[in-house]
């Protein structure tokens, strides 16, 4: 069996590579990124499909303690697939990144094991459409078990300084999509990896997505839904917690308190008492975190192409 370390890279958790993959496919263009969660009946029949897909390569990214012999049956069974092994614990954040890292083609998507192309593949157009349109990410309209189809674009709305995240139904292709739900997509990988990729400072998948969407977009990224990649769920869609805490915290102050002026954001001091009564920790705590916040809009600044009072004023979902 072919294991290697995965290169190291400070921003990653270390992880181990396990088949070679083969050359990929020169027919695709893009890499498949598969994250798992739950339990592994589907597993099987997805990289078959996957496969079978005529995608150029699929990369699995397993949590360590799965059992190796099952690693060993499926290396051997689908020589077209690379299975990346990373701790335990890692956030679906953190296991995409390092997909995306292991990824070898332009483009990516990224899809979870209990996920499936209700088309089976994508055309080759598929990726000229993205192209011609400049999108960071396509995000999936979304179905299912019972066909129903689930309101997979979020939508921004601020209440005072608060976010309000609204939850639509996509009704035409190319709406605009806020954040990837459930983090499937297919990804630009330059433009992905630009952004930095999903935030590992972020322990909740929610405001992790979010986050995401928020500094895609603020950074002059464009995200979409595609009505052609069209995402059925074999299990129930996940249930994420929403509920603030330190993660909300840091969201806020990094992307809903910069205001964008002559070109670069700052986060001004004038909103550190306003934080501090809201924020449900003690004086001294509230103060550090807004200080540390202020250091990194500042390192930042430039990168802003506007703030989030722009971005909500100016979101125009199709009516």
């Amino acid at each position: 069996m072919n294991t290697t370390p995965g290169t190291p890279d400070p921003s990653l958790a270390a992880y181990t590579v396990i088949g070679s993959g083969g050359r990929p496919a020169p027919a695709s263009r893009i890499s498949v990124v598969v994250l798992n969660r739950g339990g592994r009946i589907y597993r099987a029949r997805q990289l078959q499909d996957l496969e079978r897909a005529g995608f150029a390569e699929v990369v699995s990214v397993e949590e360590g303690g799965e059992g190796r012999h099952e690693l060993e049956a499926l290396v051997s069974r689908f020589p077209s697939t690379r299975f990346a092994v990373v701790p335990a614990g890692l956030t679906p954040g953190e296991r995409a990144n390092i997909g995306f890292r292991e990824a070898r083609m332009p483009w990516v998507l990224l899809l979870w094991n209990d996920q499936k192309l209700a088309a089976g593949g994508l055309s080759s157009r598929f990726v000229d459409r993205i192209e011609e349109r400049a999108w960071l990410c396509a995000t999936p309209w979304y179905r299912a078990r019972d066909g129903e189809t689930l309101p997979a674009i979020g939508a921004p709305a601020l209440e005072g300084s608060a976010l309000r995240v609204l939850s639509l139904e996509p009704r035409e292709d190319g709406e605009k999509a806020l954040f990837p739900l459930d983090y499937a997509g297919v990804y630009s990988k330059a433009r992905f990896e630009a952004l930095g990729g999903f935030d590992r400072e972020y322990s909740r998948p929610w405001w992790q997505l979010v986050e995401f969407g928020f500094r895609a977009w603020l950074r002059g990224e464009l995200l979409g839904s595609a009505q052609a990649l069209r995402v059925d769920y074999v299990e129930a869609p996940p249930a994420y917690d929403t509920s603030p805490g330190p993660d909300y915290r840091r969201f806020h102050l990094r992307s809903l308190a910069p205001v964008r002026r002559s070109d670069a954001a700052h986060l001004p001091w004038s909103r550190f008492l306003p934080y501090a009564a809201g924020a449900g920790v003690g004086i001294g705590e509230a103060y550090r975190e807004f200080k540390a916040a202020r250091a990194w809009v500042a390192d930042n600044a430039f990168r802003f192409r506007v703030d989030a009072r722009a971005l909500v004023d100016l979101w125009e979902p199709i009516p």
